[in-house]
């Protein structure tokens, strides 16, 4: 006994065929501009490195000039960034001491 297959209902478009957004966001465009020039993606942050972060947050240095000058991705500057300024605002709570 065959048996007789009916046409497939026409299908709606998925969802899931165009992206939300058609470009990357800004922050991806300026990792991938910062990946490409990362010498030192990868390896541990030095204190010189670290003390650069404190210089640029401190002079309101944009993240993205200050991991062109670090040899770091963007992404990982920004994460940087945020914890070490998040120990300056707070080091009264964490060393005991005010600035």
């Amino acid at each position: 006994m065959s048996t007789v297959r009916k046409p497939a209902a026409k299908r709606g478009k998925s969802i899931q065929t165009t992206p939300k957004r058609s470009q990357k966001s800004a922050t991806a465009k300026l990792q991938a501009k910062t990946l490409l020039k990362a010498h030192r993606n990868g390896l541990a942050w030095e204190d010189s490195e670290v003390a650069l972060v404190v210089k640029a947050i401190e002079k309101d240095e944009t993240t993205y000039d200050l991991a062109l000058a670090l040899g770091r991705t963007y992404y990982s500057v920004m994460g940087t960034r945020r914890i070490v300024g998040f120990a300056m605002r707070h080091s009264a709570a964490i060393w005991g001491t005010s600035k």
